[in-house]
């Protein structure tokens, strides 16, 4: 029996009851000791002697005694040898190198017999030799890409023990981790903010190895820290981070410089803040009536310079509203804040908005206001009662006389807030 040392190793007889395990080492060896078991089919009785970490100390020979039913000894003689341990000359589990640096892979080994080095991918295949230079033990890229990052390369060691008439191997896996400097969609963007509103303005980071960690805005060369000013936001897991600017004013419209650290590399963003105007008022017209909902059809203005990106669209009872401003309460902004229900539907292009979770024959009123980058249009408020039955109504046709009745249920009172 053949151990590297360092190996954890048993030795198993099966048939007969071991009566004695016998080493002609001297001395005690708490690393060795038996585990008694029955096969799983035979039934059979059998110990295993069992080395938890193999030493040179373990060499020698081992005998185990037996004795069957009719009291007949059987014995057997086991001889283990200890041999070197492999001892790899470097016990790195990852190496890695910025894109562009060369690399080297080392998967030399020492032990006595000198073992030899095969060197395959993880799969046990060749490697392309297109993308690597084997020399001797060891593996060379000239030029790090981004297709070599992950990679693993098996660094094998083969000891042939002649006199022993067998072999000793140990294997060694490397990954490659390929380091390169964060990347945007774009270097360069624009950000579009209303005067003595708060501007945001992100960056987001596409791709990055190792993850992005540190990021950092400068406005004119100036890390920007005033607090009451400016407000950093970062999002580790996203890879991202935005800056608040509060209350813009001309002056700080202008270049900001996004500057992100990986630890290995750096990359900087320029956002550029413009001054732009909202959104137009929508064109909002009543569609089906239903039971529980009503659906509503909403044209954004052709003459917005920014695209609109969501209708925001808010619901309340009419009696709730009513109640609130006979108790008292002067403030309508507090009311649709604390009693309605808001929603903000992304554009569609057929145009159709259906609010649901409406009580039957109930009144309610609706206020609609577009969001583009630059911020909230004005407000455009609309008053409509849902069905009783379940039965939907279409939309009333403009040059129908139903539209003066649906006027009476529906009443439409465009108004800007």
């Amino acid at each position: 029996m053949t151990a590297q040392e360092g190996d954890e190793k048993r030795r198993e007889e099966a048939q007969y009851w071991p009566r004695t395990l016998i080493s002609e080492s001297e001395g005690t060896n708490f690393s060795v000791f038996t585990i008694a078991i029955h096969e799983r089919e035979t039934h059979y009785k059998k110990k295993t002697l069992h080395f938890t970490e193999v030493k040179p100390r373990d060499a020698g020979n081992y005998t185990c005694e037996a004795k069957n039913v009719d009291g007949k000894v059987f014995s057997r003689q086991v001889t283990v040898h200890v041999i070197d341990k492999i001892e790899w000359s470097s016990n790195e589990e990852r190496v890695g190198g910025l894109v562009g640096e060369p690399l080297t892979v080392d998967c030399g080994a020492k032990a006595s017999p000198e073992p030899q080095i095969q060197i395959t991918s993880d799969g046990g295949e060749p490697l392309d030799d297109h993308m690597f230079t084997i020399a001797g033990s060891e593996i060379s890229v000239s030029s790090l890409t981004k297709d070599y990052n992950g990679l693993k390369i098996n660094c094998v060691a083969l000891q042939i023990l002649d006199d022993l008439d067998t072999t000793s191997t140990a294997q060694r896996t490397v990954a490659i981790d390929v380091w390169f400097t964060p990347e945007f969609e774009k270097e360069k963007i624009d950000r579009h903010t209303i005067l003595e509103r708060t501007a945001i303005l992100p960056c987001n980071v596409t791709e990055s190895n190792p993850p992005a960690r540190h990021f950092n805005f400068f406005r004119n060369n100036q890390l920007l820290t005033d607090e009451k000013k400016y407000q950093q936001v970062m999002d580790v897991v996203e890879n991202a981070a935005y800056l608040k600017v509060f209350d813009v004013q001309p002056e700080d419209l202008g270049e900001y410089h996004c500057e992100v650290n990986n630890g290995r590399a750096k990359a900087t963003q320029i956002i550029n803040l413009k001054e732009a105007n909202p959104p137009e008022e929508l064109k909002v017209a009543i569609g089906p009536v239903k039971k529980h909902g009503i659906v509503w059809e909403i044209t954004t203005n052709p003459n917005d310079k920014l695209p609109v990106e969501k209708i925001e669209i808010q619901a309340i009872r009419e009696e709730i509203l009513l109640e609130e401003k006979e108790r008292g309460e002067e403030d309508e902004e507090k009311i649709w804040h604390a009693k309605a229900s808001t929603f903000h539907r992304s554009i569609v292009d057929s145009g159709l908005y259906d609010v649901g979770s409406l009580r039957a024959d109930t009144k309610y009123v609706f206020r609609f206001r577009a969001e583009s980058e630059a911020g909230y249009g004005p407000r455009i408020t609309i008053s409509a009662v849902t069905n009783e039955e379940a039965n939907e109504k279409p939309a009333p046709d403009s040059s129908s006389p139903f539209t003066l009745t649906l006027a009476l249920l529906a009443t439409l009172i465009p108004l800007l807030i």
